[in-house]
Order: structure tokens, then C-alpha cells, then sequence
């Protein structure tokens, strides 16, 4: 997915998360609200056979308080040498 860029938009309840994703979606950016956290792993393998099916901007609504997240969260960053 590397020609892709994906937004994840996480917030507590009544925060706005279904407002940014409709405001995205309203730019053109492919939302998925709301999906659940086990499919996850589903949606990005779906994503990485799309190949150049899929618009360039993807965002998913997801509550991050699930306790499952941890188990099949992709790694957000590198982490750096240079750190101590």
C-alpha cells in the first residue's frame, strides 16, 4: 500500500469522528466508518490486492478502545537508532 495514504480517525464518543469521516469523504478520500477492529487485518490484505483499483486516500472511523487494536495494529512509526 505504499502509493497509498491512509487515515485512521479515532476519538471518543460524540468527538466528531463521523463528521471528519463525511467531510473526507466529501473530498474524495474512500471512508469506511465504523469497522470493526478484527477486520482490520481484512480490509488492508483486501487493500494491498486492489493494486490501482482504489483511490490514493483511504480513511477508516475506528474505536481504538478495543483491546484487540494492539493485536492488529500495523506499526505507526520506526522506531529511530538515534533515540535513547
Amino acid at each position: 500500500m505504499s502509493d497509498r495514504t491512509l487515515f485512521i480517525v479515532t476519538g471518543m464518543s460524540g468527538a466528531g469522528k463521523s463528521q471528519v469521516i463525511r467531510a473526507l469523504e466529501d473530498t474524495g478520500v474512500y471512508c469506511v466508518d465504523n469497522l470493526p477492529i478484527d477486520l482490520f487485518p481484512i480490509f488492508m490484505e483486501l487493500l494491498e490486492g486492489a493494486k490501482g483499483e482504489m483511490r490514493p486516500f483511504l480513511a477508516l472511523g475506528l474505536d481504538l478502545r478495543e483491546e484487540s487494536w494492539t493485536s492488529v495494529s500495523p506499526p505507526c512509526t520506526t522506531p529511530s537508532a538515534s533515540r535513547p
